[in-house]
């Protein structure tokens, strides 16, 4: 198990294609060693995604499975996180909380998910950290087959807790033109500055008006470049949105785009262009089925809310009954401190097969 994790964080898989696709060759080298059946799946980027069965040889209309859903990509990080290192009883390395602890446990225990008498499917990603072509992707392959879940595990880390929900994320961008004029004559142009700085304004109202109810807005990316004695023309900029259910997001977006259509009738020959730059549904308590509050009933796990978005709202979307549960501590996740317990890692396992029995 320790040796698959650090032969993982090995591969570069931040944004390389090429390191992705050796990845999945070597988790396919495994899968081959054990008889597996899987199928490898390629997003229109080039990007590759991988979903495996155990403890069945066809895919095709498979009844009561259990997912096992992982992604392989992670944020970038210097050269030296890829090198895998063992001080005082953790593994360090890029990728160890988020997230091939899991997948390391996993291929590492496929003896053991053979004798559980279910269809185990491991659907592992490749892009949760950017555009999530993947898990939608392996949502077609699954309807494509006609399969039926039981239930499911989404192994972000959780440090051992039971995670319930998790917010959603959107992130947009806006583009706005305006008239360039010399400074001096500034009320015969359009400055997209001044558009701008009204649009921001509403957006950190409302970042202030739903905080208290779980609800984050931030502004990043801004692009806008001028002379100080030309008015600004265009001007570019990102928003994002993280949000505890579906009806608080497209009320928030409501008020965005509402406040955008008015700046562009006040400022008349305004253009203001908006498009959606990715979305990432939530993953609602409220939806936990059977599978997941018997597992909780039976075991004395600690209940998580996560604040950071997973691929769990996509699952419980389409259908099927997930919970989050993973090992590390999420707080270490995207830091130069990431690093896992080696005896977490057995802990883990040991609780894993348990909840699968």
């Amino acid at each position: 198990m320790k040796k698959i994790l650090e032969d993982l964080i090995k591969f570069k898989t931040d944004k390389n294609i090429e390191e992705i696709h050796q990845c999945i060759c070597y988790i396919a080298d495994i899968l081959d060693e054990h008889q597996c059946v899987y199928e490898i799946i390629k997003n229109d980027d080039g990007k590759e995604n991988i979903v495996a069965l155990i403890g069945r040889n066809d895919f095709y209309r498979l009844e009561n499975a259990i997912l096992l859903s992982g992604h392989l990509d992670v944020v970038g990080a210097s050269d030296e996180m890829f090198v895998p290192s063992l001080k005082n009883g953790r593994v360090f390395g890029r990728g160890t909380v988020d997230m091939k602890s899991f997948i390391a446990i996993v291929l590492s225990s496929i003896v053991e998910l053979k004798k559980i008498n279910k269809p185990i499917v491991l659907a592992i990603s490749s892009d949760e950290e950017t555009d999530v072509k993947g898990v939608k992707n392996i949502l077609k392959f699954f309807d494509k087959n006609e399969i039926k879940f039981e239930g499911g595990i989404v192994g972000e880390p959780t440090n051992f807790g039971i995670g319930v929900s998790n917010r959603g994320y959107l992130s947009g961008k806006f583009e706005i033109r305006g008239k360039a004029v010399h400074s001096s004559i500034n009320r015969d142009g359009i400055n997209v500055i001044e558009i701008m700085g009204k649009l921001w304004k509403k957006i950190f109202e409302l970042n202030d008006k739903y905080y208290d109810d779980g609800v984050t807005l931030n502004i990043g990316n801004i692009e806008c470049i001028n002379d100080v004695n030309v008015i600004a023309d265009l001007g570019k900029f990102e928003f994002e949105i993280r949000y505890k259910n579906e009806e608080q997001k497209n009320m928030i977006l409501s008020d965005i785009l509402d406040e955008a259509e008015k700046l562009k009738n006040d400022y008349d020959g305004s253009i203001l262009m908006y498009n959606l730059n990715l979305e990432i549904p939530s993953f609602v308590e409220d939806k936990c089925g059977d599978f997941v509050k018997k597992n909780m009933k039976n075991n004395d796990y600690e209940i998580k809310r996560l604040a950071y978005a997973t691929e769990a709202g996509f699952y419980q979307n389409y259908g099927i009954d997930v919970v989050i549960f993973g090992v590390g501590d999420e707080k270490l996740c995207h830091t130069e401190s990431e690093s896992v317990l080696v005896g977490d890692l057995f802990k883990y396992k040991e609780m894993l097969l348990n909840w699968l029995k």
